[in-house]
């Protein structure tokens, strides 16, 4: 089953919602699973209850999203926990000054994005070695 998590805005001048509670009927019907953050819609005029009546039940496994933003205020990682529409856990300060909290270095491919791991060519050798080991073994 397909999920779309619908999270709140952090800026206070944005006052958009990604989904109202008429998209996320029409998105269940159609086999999504919707997760809404708490007060997602408040900004638009929609309260948690209009999401509440939305929801398609869909069994009794939960995922919890993790939230990563830095704050233009106090220049600091932050995160929230959300899961099935309420906030587990409300933002709190992680301390990092960097964000995004991980960068893996790549090795650049054209057309790319991702690149490739700097493990990916010896992959092949080690694959040789294990097999030439085996050999040895007989």
């Amino acid at each position: 089953m397909k999920t779309l998590f619908v999270s709140a805005e952090t800026d206070p001048r944005e006052t958009r919602v990604a989904a109202t509670p008429t998209d996320v009927k029409k998105l269940a019907k159609l086999g999504w699973a919707v997760r809404v953050c708490r007060s997602a819609g408040i900004k638009a005029g929609f309260t948690d209850e209009q999401y509440a009546d939305s929801y398609k039940e869909t069994g009794d496994k939960t995922t919890v999203i993790l939230r990563l933003w830095k704050d233009d205020g106090t220049g600091t990682v932050w995160a929230c926990e959300c899961v099935r529409g309420m906030m587990v856990r409300p933002p709190w300060d992680l301390g990092l000054t960097l964000y995004p909290v991980t960068w893996l270095c790549w090795d650049y491919v054209q057309d790319s994005y991702h690149g490739q791991a700097m493990l990916t060519g010896l992959i092949p050798n080690q694959i040789y070695i294990n097999k030439l080991f085996a050999m040895t073994m007989i």
